[in-house]
C-alpha cells in the first residue's frame, strides 16, 4: 500500500491543494492551486488549475466534467460525473469522455447515510491495485493551518474503507464564502488519475449537498 513517508519535508512535497470556488453567474466550478504553506485567500487573480463544467438539463450528457486547465472549451475532459435519477449513487468515469467515450474506466459513488456524512468510491493506488475510499464527515481534521468550524456539516476527509482511519489521504475544509466553496488537500502521490477522482468526487458531494 502506497502511503506518504513520515519524514516531513517529502509529506509537504507530496501534498497538493486545491481551493473550490463556484463562478458566479455560470454553472461552473473552479479548483485554484496554492502551497501547502500557503494561506488558501481568495484566488482572484489567479488562473485555475482545472475547471468543472456543468450540465444539468441536457441528461444525454455528464452531469459534471472535469476538465485540466482554466477553459472548459479548450482544456480537455478528464473525468465525469452522470447522476441517475431515483438511486443513492453516482456514475464516476474517468478519462475523456468527448473524445473517448469507450476508453472511460467507470466506478460508482454510493451515498451510504441519508445526510451525505459518508459517500464510498473506488479507485487504485499508485500501484495499480484497487481500494475503496470514503468521503466521510469530520469535524477533527482539516486542512494545514486550519480548524474545522464544528458548526458546519460540511467538512471531509478521505480514508480507506476497512482501515483504522489513521491515514487521510485527503481532507476538504468548508469555507464560509459566497463563492468560495472550501479547500481540498490531497495528502498522498498517487497519481494524476486518483488526483482527478479525488476533485470530481468531492465536487460532486458538495453540490449534492448544495440542492
Amino acid at each position: 500500500m502506497a502511503t506518504v513517508t513520515t519524514d516531513t519535508d517529502t509529506q509537504i512535497q507530496a501534498r497538493k491543494c486545491y481551493t473550490l470556488t463556484w463562478v458566479k453567474f455560470t454553472k461552473k466550478y473552479e479548483f485554484h492551486a496554492f502551497e501547502p504553506s500557503e494561506d488558501p485567500g481568495s484566488p482572484k487573480g489567479k488562473t485555475a488549475s482545472y475547471v468543472v463544467s456543468s450540465s444539468v438539463f441536457n441528461r444525454s450528457k455528464p452531469h459534471l466534467t472535469l476538465h485540466v486547465g482554466p477553459d472548459e472549451k479548450t482544456a480537455p475532459p478528464v473525468a465525469c460525473v452522470y447522476e441517475p435519477f431515483f438511486t443513492r449513487s453516482w456514475k464516476v468515469g474517468l478519462g475523456d469522455v468527448v473524445n473517448f467515450p469507450d476508453a472511460v474506466v467507470w466506478e460508482d459513488m454510493r451515498k451510504e447515510t441519508w445526510n451525505y456524512s459518508k459517500l464510498s468510491w473506488s479507485t487504485v493506488r499508485k500501484d495499480g491495485t484497487p481500494v475503496k475510499l470514503a468521503w466521510k464527515r469530520t469535524t477533527h481534521h482539516a486542512i494545514d493551518g486550519k480548524t474545522p468550524s464544528q458548526l458546519s456539516a460540511r467538512n471531509f476527509k478521505l480514508v480507506e474503507e476497512g482501515g483504522n482511519g489513521s491515514e487521510i489521504l485527503a481532507v476538504f475544509t468548508h469555507a464560509f464564502s459566497l463563492s468560495i466553496y472550501g479547500s481540498v488537500q490531497i495528502n498522498v502521490n498517487w497519481g494524476d488519475d486518483f488526483e482527478y477522482m479525488v476533485l470530481m468526487t468531492i465536487v460532486t458531494l458538495y453540490e449534492a449537498i448544495n440542492r
